[in-house]
């Protein structure tokens, strides 16, 4: 199911992985948001500017 990322900025992304993945890619062993650039196909984040993250059902999404 794809994750709907809303940064700080308000502006929202959905990104095709799963939670988990998403999670591993942008928080460190001690579960904090990196400060380091992510890239999810076109989208090139820094997860300090996440403001929250969402696990978007894709049926029900469209």
């Amino acid at each position: 199911m794809p994750v709907k990322v809303t940064m700080a900025n308000g502006k929202e992304y959905l990104v095709d992985t799963h939670i988990d993945d998403f999670m591993k890619k942008v928080t460190n062993q001690m579960g904090l948001m990196t400060n380091v650039i992510q890239k999810f196909g076109n989208l090139i984040i820094n997860p300090t500017f996440i403001s929250s993250v969402e696990v978007i059902d894709r049926d029900k999404a469209l």
